[in-house]
Parts: structure tokens; sequence; C-alpha cells
């Protein structure tokens, strides 16, 4: 579908998405002739929260909210509350996801696949986030809510630039992309040289929550979408 140019620069253009936009490659036509995108628009490859269907189906504990004004496409994952000094955060700041199908969540290829070929990837804008970073891990455990000893962890913090916390605010919506290969963290960051096993076993249920320093009590909103784990490129 024809996209109506909202701005055009050198090295940039931004559009409106028509209605009715699907999943696929983006094409920019000039009169030098056609160029396509590296990325796919609206990537669905290996996509396992979406934040569309019923949230009862996954998220069978209840974390987190959601909304739709000013969303990718569609619903998204809304998480709020007040970030604090090294405290437990509320419902409304975790992800709880349960795997309905129980089984894992990378079928690869063959049998000789390696973690180091995959990735995490997610859509998110961040309204107000200026401490506490966010925890993220996969489990084969068949539901529990638990930040097990033995967890393989990636430390989320966007809000850290030079070293030091800002008050964050992306103002739009961005895509983040972390290897499978840095959730190499143990519980409370002791360690950083556990991996998951080659055999994906591990990759069956997904599990957020924001915790850690906080210098000063905040306002923390984030929203998420599209989860998905993809192959390297």
């Amino acid at each position: 579908l024809p996209a109506e140019i909202i701005a055009l620069e050198e090295h940039s253009v931004k559009i409106r998405v028509p209605s009715g936009a699907l999943s696929g490659i983006v094409t920019v036509e000039s009169i030098y002739g056609k160029g396509r995108s590296q990325f796919t628009f609206r990537d669905k490859e290996g996509l396992f929260i979406d934040a569309e269907e019923p949230t009862d189906v996954w998220n069978t504990w209840g974390r987190s909210e959601f909304g739709t004004d000013g969303g990718t496409n569609g619903q998204y994952i809304k998480l709020t509350g007040i970030t604090q000094n090294w405290s437990w955060p509320g419902n409304t700041m975790q992800i709880v996801y349960i795997n309905p199908a129980g089984t894992r969540l990378i079928i690869p290829e063959d049998s000789n696949d390696n973690i180091d070929n995959y990735s995490l990837k997610f859509e998110y804008n961040v309204l107000h986030w200026s401490g506490a970073q966010m925890y993220m891990w996969f489990s084969a455990d068949g539901g529990a809510n638990i930040d097990a000893e033995d967890a393989k962890q990636y430390l989320w913090q966007p809000f850290m630039v030079n070293g030091a916390p800002i008050d964050l605010v992306t103002g739009e919506w961005l895509t983040c992309t972390i290897p499978l290969n840095s959730f190499n963290h143990n519980k409370a960051a002791g360690s950083n040289d556990v991996k998951y096993n080659n055999d994906f076993s591990e990759l069956i249920n997904f599990y957020c929550f924001v915790f850690g320093e906080v210098k000063e009590a905040g306002p923390f909103e984030l929203w998420l979408d599209n989860f998905r784990i993809v192959k390297n490129k």
C-alpha cells in the first residue's frame, strides 16, 4: 500500500502508515530507483506475545495492565507504578508469560542450531523511567513466578546514559534487540557466565520485573509490545 510522506530528508523519510498495512518489506522509490528495507515491517517471526489475545490465556497471574491508545498496532502491555530502592514491584510492574502451549519458544531448523544465533526483540515506548533495571528471564517451569537462583537473566536499563541514570522519555515506539547469549546473569547479577542450553528446553515461559537501586523514588511507565524470538540475520 502507498504511504503518505510526512517529512523527507537526505537520509530519512517519515510516513503515515496506511490503514490496512500488513507485515512485510518496505519499498521506497525515488528518481534514482527503488530501495527495499532490510527489516520487516510489523515483523511476526517468532512472535509469542502480541498482547491482542484475551490476557487470561497467558497472563494467568494477573500481572500488568493493557492499553490501546497510541499503540503500534492494537493492544499493548502497559507497566506503571513507582520505582523505589530495592523494592519488589507491584503487579502492574511485572510481566508473567505462561506459555499456553507449554512448548519451547524456539523450534530450531536443525538439532545443531546454537543459542548464539537468536535474539529477543520487542517494541517499547518509555513515558517515565529513571531507575531500577528490568530483570528478564525464561524458564521451563510449569507456571511459577519465581526468580530462581539459577535463572539466566538479562538486566535491561536503557535509562543509564554514560554511566548515570536519567529520567528517560523516548516519546515514540522503538525496537529493542537482545541477543539470547546476553541472558548471562544469575540471581542478583552475582555472575555473568551462565547460559541457556542449545536444546532450548528452558525457553518456554517468560518473565519481567522492575527491581534495583533507585536514588529517588519516581514514576514509572513503560509500554511494551510484540515480544518475539528471531534468528539473527
